[in-house]
């Protein structure tokens, strides 16, 4: 055995690229070795791997065919050396490639020429549920569902034949049941370029395939709700040009969708909308959504539309690439309020703005008075002996001669700037406004008799009239439109009496003892509470049921008896006492309905409120505090306020009405139709229903104008959400009439008169039992 110094310097001796042969060493340089034979082992790519050598202790033993052999070795060596290489890079190759199998969700697979899989990697046990060696030896094809086994066959052969790679989507068995899978399919090639086996990896696209579907379900949505969206629903780019419309669009302006593409938008919109579309326009632009808003477009035609438009941003990545728009076109609806607003406020006989017209004109009158310290007069004007005419020569005579007089009125209140009405029947107001003095008044009222004193020509009879007129002043006589009008009433009757042409309002046509007795009753009649409601159920006609009553005060006067709400109430409004007889009211109310609760029959009850009460500022506290005392649920309580009430500080209104609402308490406006809000405010306050006024109803009948005014408002109210009360209904034919036009609820003495409390659940029972 050779030391390992002995090596090492025979190693060096053979340090070359070729064969050394020493045949003689001194023993002084290697101890024991007198003779070395070096082969060089050199690789294949030339690099010099190292040394075979051979020593011996005698000198001379080499010969040439020693040195043959020696070469021959080094040549298998490298050789060997090489192969040892390769192996151990082809083992670090697999098991990286092992490991990065194990890590992959994608799933590996080799088959061969057949289909039969040779290779699986471990990753179909987490994909598919099968471990990998329940693969190896199956053919593929049995994992392919069946209604896709032919189009993937055909796929598979295909790639035999032009060795290009193939992706495509199947459906693949699991454990479980069916996945959808991508699979990407590969040639693998034999040194001579001929196909050996194909290698295929998979992907799970389940959860893909799922969201594009959803996605794709929910762009058909979209797209539905677009295309047939009864309202025109439009895109446009950021310079204002139309991009994309639905069909509504081609609807509302009878133009064609390739004429309106691209389109700039304000070539449709009428001129004088044109600035504010364009505000709109850059607002939306600006990332704010505009809110709806009402303007004019033009029709293919030339003609107005009018429509509700509104626009909003585009958002994309955070940023604003376009503009959404809609519109309604609200043209029919426009004109239907229009015609309501006609019958509502004028006169379908004399074509005369009406009492509710009238008494906003005296608000606004009144309004301005105030601020300028001038004088409002009202004139009341009542025909005399009109009842002869129409017994002497028919009501359609009697009418044309009312039109006359409307057109004559008409004439000379437009000389002088005067507000003329016709209240009801043979009764017309005019209203003076701005008057400096009560000479001005008079002087007024003298020019007027003159003008309408003159002789009426009516199919060829002469006729003369003469008016009893009434005067009421502000803000000598009222300080609010209605007790303006209620008072120059008073003073026209009071004319008709007294037979003289013109009266001015005094205080009351009552003693002024009795008054004051009365008076004095009543404040003690507040203090002991000498109060009770009686109760008038409402009959919801659709659908055959009684869920609430309506509280009318009665007051039981020790002496009197009981007395007449039309004798006290003017009075209490005018003392000031009636918040302290409506919160009576309120809590007597608030009492039987929480009774009628606990009896097992929920009831809501409606209680009147007077605009005093309505209007002091701590009023939804009073409420409030009587809802806490009695324990009356919200739900069950209807405050019904008049028209007057609403039109009288409207944001004040507002704010108390949302407040109330808010609690659950139900808003009912009360007479509707005989006051004077304008319909547009409707849509402003919280309200529930409306009440229509008896003087409507009582008018119905198939020949009455008056009914078409019922029918829109039943319309008008369904449109906006609120339920329809008719009061005063009395006959058949005003129900059937109101069922059909689809009002809700009915009062009247045709179903239930005004009873005390301990009927009402009786007479309920009995009528619905019959």
């Amino acid at each position: 055995m050779l030391s390992d110094e002995v090596c090492r310097k025979l190693l060096a001796l053979g340090n070359s690229r070729e064969p050394i042969l020493i045949s003689h060493l001194e023993e002084s340089s290697i101890p024991g070795v007198q003779a070395f034979l070096g082969v060089p082992i050199v690789l294949e790519d030339g690099v010099l791997y190292g040394t075979l050598g051979a020593v011996d202790s005698q000198p001379y033993p080499f010969q040439d065919r020693d040195v043959a052999i020696m070469e021959s070795l080094a040549r298998l060596l490298a050789k060997s050396v090489l192969q040892d290489r390769a192996f151990t890079h082809h083992q670090t190759l697999s098991n990286q490639i092992d490991i990065m199998c194990d890590h992959m969700t994608d799933i590996i697979s080799v088959m061969d020429r057949e289909g039969i899989l040779e290779y699986a990697s471990p990753s179909h046990v987490t994909v598919l549920g099968f471990a990998a060696d329940e693969f190896i030896g199956k053919s593929v094809f049995e994992f392919v569902h069946p209604n896709e086994l032919s189009s993937i066959k055909s796929e598979f052969y295909d790639l035999l034949v032009t060795k290009h790679t193939r992706m495509l989507e199947m459906r693949f068995r699991t454990k479980t049941g069916w996945i959808d899978m991508e699979v990407t399919g590969s040639p693998i090639l034999d040194k001579t370029g001929q196909i050996t086996h194909v290698i295929a990896i998979g992907r799970d696209i389940s959860e893909r395939k799922l969201s594009k579907q959803l996605l794709e379900e929910s762009e058909q949505r979209y797209r539905s709700l677009f295309d047939h969206h009864p309202d025109a629903i439009f895109s446009l780019d950021l310079e204002g040009r139309l991009v994309t419309l639905n069909e509504s669009c081609g609807t509302v302006t009878g133009m064609t969708r390739e004429e309106l593409e691209y389109l700039p938008f304000l070539e449709v919109v009428a001129s004088e909308h044109r600035e504010l579309a364009w505000q709109k326009f850059l607002e939306a632009k600006s990332g704010l959504t505009t809110g709806a808003y009402e303007l004019s477009i033009l029709n293919v035609r030339g003609e107005k539309v009018d429509v509700q438009a509104s626009k909003l941003p585009i958002f994309v990545n955070g940023e604003v690439v376009g503009v959404y728009g809609t519109i309604k076109n609200v043209t029919a609806f426009n004109q239907m309020q229009t015609e309501l607003k006609r019958m509502a406020y004028y006169d379908d006989l004399t074509g005369l703005p009406n009492r509710r017209f009238m008494v906003q004109e005296i608000g606004k009158s009144i309004e301005r008075a105030g601020q300028n310290g001038t004088l409002t007069a009202l004139l009341y004007l009542d025909i005399d002996r009109f009842k002869n005419i129409n017994d002497s020569f028919g009501h359609a005579f009697g009418d044309r001669f009312l039109q006359a007089v409307a057109e004559r009125l008409q004439q000379c209140c437009a000389e002088s700037g005067l507000f003329v009405a016709r209240v009801v029947g043979d009764e017309f107001t005019i209203l003076l406004s701005n008057q400096s003095s009560y000479t001005s008044i008079l002087d007024t009222v003298s020019y007027l008799l003159h003008c309408i004193g003159r002789q009426f020509l009516i199919e060829g009879k002469e006729l003369f009239m003469t008016p009893s007129v009434g005067i009421a002043i502000y803000p000598l006589h009222a300080l609010d439109a209605d007790t303006l009008l209620k008072n120059a009433d008073s003073a026209v009757h009071t004319a008709k009496i007294t037979r003289h042409q013109v009266e001015i309002y005094r205080q009351s046509d009552r003693d002024p003892a009795e008054l004051y007795s009365l008076e004095k009753d009543l404040r003690v009649a507040v203090a002991n509470r000498e109060f009770v409601l009686y109760y008038q159920p409402k009959v919801d006609i659709q659908q055959g049921s009684i869920t609430s009553v309506e509280a009318l005060i009665r007051w039981i006067h020790p002496q009197r008896g009981m007395v007449s709400p039309a004798d006290f109430i003017p009075l209490a409004e005018d003392t000031g006492l009636i918040p302290q007889i409506g919160d009576i009211a309120l809590e007597i109310a608030c009492l039987q309905a929480k009774a009628w609760l606990e009896a097992g029959t929920p009831l809501r009850v409606a209680v009147n409120v007077s605009a005093l009460q309505f209007h002091q500022g701590d009023y939804v506290e009073q409420v409030v505090d009587k809802l806490r005392q009695t324990g009356l649920p919200p739900e069950l309580l209807e405050l019904e306020i008049t028209e007057s009430v609403v039109m009288k500080d409207v944001e004040r209104v507002k704010q108390t009405m949302q407040e109330l609402h808010q609690l659950g308490i139900s808003i009912s406006i009360d007479d509707f139709g005989t006051g004077y809000s304008s319909l547009q405010y409707l849509n402003l306050f919280p309200i529930q229903s409306l009440k229509i006024d008896r003087s409507f109803v009582q008018s119905i009948d198939s020949q009455a104008d008056r009914a078409p005014i019922v029918t829109t408002i039943i319309a008008m109210a369904q449109t906006l959400g609120m339920e329809v009360i008719a009061e005063g209904v009395e006959t058949e034919e005003q129900v059937d009439f109101l069922f059909k036009h689809g009002c809700n609820l009915v009062q009247g003495f045709i179903y239930f008169r005004p009873m005390p409390a301990d009927q009402v659940l009786e007479q309920i029972m009995n009528t619905q039992k019959s």
